[in-house]
């Protein structure tokens, strides 16, 4: 965020060399809190919409890049190219963390599903065991009553 902060400061400073104008600063803030940085102890549902945000806000800079290039070259057009650039590859690793913590969710769903199926699979073989034991202790009275007649 410090660096946002100081592309901004040379944004003004430069506008103000060139005499040009600050709508693309406006554009800038208003854009830069739309994805949001904080992830941990979100739902996969807030993730999603954090997700979807963070999409909307690299087409907004792709698309600030995009009105950028079709502008005259100049210095100040450079500084928001780069800056859009910047905001784009911000928004992107956002987006792509907010996607692995998403998996790590869905990991985390999965191995425990996996967990109570392995619970459940040792039951049945405890049973099957008991089962088997039971039935070889019948066999055996079975077997030890008709020799003792």
């Amino acid at each position: 965020m410090e660096f946002l902060e100081r592309s901004f400061v040379l944004v003004i400073i430069v506008s103000t060399l060139l005499g040009s104008s600050l709508v693309f600063l406006t554009t800038v803030a208003q854009a830069s809190d739309v994805c949001p940085d904080q992830i941990d102890g979100k739902t996969k549902e807030q993730l999603t919409a954090d997700l979807e945000a963070c999409n909307k806000e690299i087409a907004q800079w792709t698309s600030a890049l995009s009105s950028t290039k079709q502008e005259s070259a100049s210095f100040t057009r450079d500084v928001k190219a780069l800056t859009a650039k910047i905001n784009a590859a911000q928004s992107s690793i956002k987006a792509k963390n907010i996607a692995m913590v998403n998996l790590g969710k869905n990991i985390t769903e999965k191995q425990n599903q996996i967990d109570n199926l392995d619970t459940q699979i040792g039951r049945g073989h405890q049973a099957l065991n008991s089962f088997k034991k039971n039935k070889r202790n019948r066999l055996i009275y079975n077997r030890r009553s008709c020799a003792i007649k």
